[in-house]
């Protein structure tokens, strides 16, 4: 019996090891039809039955094993990694957790364990564990390359790098290592090195639509346009439901200028981008239903600034007969409500008012069928709120003492990779501006070491603390002279108004500032300056600094 025991778990094993999966879990279900609970074949057919995706089956296996003595930290391994499958995570966690009790150098078990820290947002723990795995099979690329992944997820871009590099340097033909250090030296502006290790995963990898994406992502930020469009549909050839590479596509198309297919591919942002609330039974207006005596809700959605661009459209359809209700969010509603063809604005807090038809903001040029020769429309199409802007007249006058009135925008949220990319240092704003200005903050987001910096400069006038919302900033711009921004939503607050504006934009914009230009079709106020190399503001802050002279005649 003993040995026909072995057999079955010998043949088992062979059938397993060389893939054979159904094979191998025979061999063990006849271990278990001559000893039910025989502990080994417990193991090994929860481990088969978990790799062919019945995971509950394998589960409970792996648990029966579990539960026969002695331990083994490999069945508790791999009962975690039968959990870590089917969502349980807790559960997951305890039993690596179980099975380093029993081994504490159980190096797959660190590494397992790290990964899911890393998967559930535990960077601390998840650093340990994959730091602690590399520390015991250094050998092992799979440890290197789930560490740079750590790195790369907490902005440690550097050391994602040097992990990906010592992964590769194991596993040399691994195209997911390849993909990971494409993207990292992307991040690091290290264009050309990362469309070459991206062509490399490309080669390795050849049906991947992320590894064409990501290509032609680095192709897009390097400034090869056509390329980079190509990589793009040549993902979406692959993966025709691939919504990343579709709102890419997008994204170029409008970027250079080509609105017509920019706005129809726009509309693949559903794929991953929360939609804005509606009520289910209101059907969507796509351009073609009549609105004149009906009433049409537009939903808000992506970034305030977003708001304020594409509520122009709004605009335009209530000169149409429609009668226009938006849901924003509540810093933009007390402005918009004060707009005379604006019926009501709701916020996300409130219930959803009634309606016909109901259609997303940014959805509304793809109805429309808006080009660029549409641009910009009668300009300004916002006004203040006269109240506010009284509120506010004599405050602002008093603070600037007749000088020339400078509002001041140096930062958007620095927490996401475009934001930083975004932001400029506020001491490096500061210097630039003449001594015969009164300069104002517009925005409201200030960590503790800019208030530090505004502290030690009184005659920058912060009034800040009194916004309440978008009204509030809007009439505080409005006491402008000229306004000094980078790429946020006061900037398309000032255009929207028809207030004079200097925007300072990275190398690599977004697709609505368009090429090269240094206007804005969207908003003829403004003035572009732009970044020469990444990361550097030095060449536009100059080029602002000598502007700003001119138009206010001061030395």
């Amino acid at each position: 019996m003993a040995d026909l025991i072995r057999q079955h778990l010998d043949a088992g094993l062979a059938a397993h090891r060389a893939g054979q999966l159904a094979p191998a879990l025979a061999h063990y279900e006849q271990v278990l039809a001559i000893v039910p609970g025989e502990a080994n074949a417990l193991h090994l057919s929860g481990v088969a039955l978990a790799a062919l995706g019945r995971l509950a089956e394998g589960i409970a296996r792996l648990e029966a094993a579990r539960s026969q003595g002695p331990q083994a930290a490999p069945v508790h391994l791999n009962l975690a990694n039968a959990y870590r499958d089917a969502g349980r995570h807790d559960q997951a966690v305890r039993s690596y957790q179980a099975a380093l009790a029993l081994k504490p150098d159980y190096a797959d078990a660190h590494g397992n364990l790290g990964s899911l820290y890393r998967q559930l947002g535990r960077h601390s723990e998840a650093e340990a564990s994959l730091a602690r795995a590399v520390e015991l099979r250094p050998e092992l690329a799979a440890n290197w390359f789930n560490l740079g992944n750590l790195y790369s997820d907490q902005g440690c871009h550097e050391q994602a790098l040097a992990a990906q590099q010592q992964a590769l340097k194991l596993a040399p033909e691994d195209g997911e290592t390849w993909l990971a250090l494409g993207n990292g030296l992307k991040r690091l502006n290290r264009l050309d090195q990362a469309i070459e290790a991206l062509n490399r995963a490309a080669q390795l990898l050849p049906r991947s639509p992320l590894v064409w994406n990501s290509l032609g992502a680095a192709c897009e930020d390097a400034g090869h346009y056509a390329p980079a469009q190509a990589l793009y549909r040549r993902a979406l050839a692959l993966a025709p439901e691939d919504t990343v590479a579709a709102f890419n596509d997008a994204c170029l198309s409008l970027r250079l200028g080509d609105y017509r297919a920019g706005w129809a591919n726009y509309e693949s942002r559903w794929g991953f981008s929360g939609a804005p609330r509606h009520r289910p039974e209101v059907p969507p207006w796509t351009g073609r239903e009549p609105l004149a005596g009906r009433t049409l809700l537009l939903g808000a959605e992506q970034g305030l600034g977003d708001t304020l661009q594409f509520v122009r459209f709004a605009r335009l359809l209530a000169a149409q007969g429609a009668r226009i209700l938006l849901d924003v969010p509540r810093p933009l509603a007390p402005l918009l409500r004060a707009q005379p063809w604006v019926a009501g604005a709701s916020c996300p807090e409130d219930e959803l008012p009634q309606s016909d038809f109901f259609c997303p903001l940014l959805s509304l040029p793809a109805a429309m069928g808006i080009d660029l020769a549409d641009l910009p429309g009668a300009m300004p199409y916002l006004t203040l709120p006269a109240e506010t802007q009284a509120h506010w007249q004599a405050t602002v006058a008093r603070h600037a003492a007749g000088r020339p009135r400078i509002g001041l925008v140096w930062s958007a949220n620095t927490k996401s990779e475009s934001g930083a990319a975004r932001s400029l240092p506020l001491a490096e704003l500061l210097a630039i501006l003449p001594p015969q200005v009164a300069p104002f903050v517009l925005q409201t987001q200030i960590n503790a070491a800019e208030r530090e910096l505004l502290a030690a400069r009184p005659q920058v006038a912060d009034l800040s603390a009194g916004f309440g919302d978008f009204a509030d900033t809007a009439a505080v711009a409005a006491e402008m002279d000229l306004i000094v921004s980078v790429d946020t939503s006061v900037v398309h607050l000032a255009g929207a108004l028809g207030l004079p504006a200097l925007l300072l934009l990275p190398r690599v914009a977004d697709w609505r500032w368009l090429l090269e230009r240094a206007d804005s079709p969207w908003y003829p106020s403004l003035e572009l300056f732009r970044q020469q190399a990444s990361g550097d503001w030095q060449a536009p802050l100059q080029a602002t600094a000598a502007r700003l002279r001119q138009r206010l005649g001061v030395g």
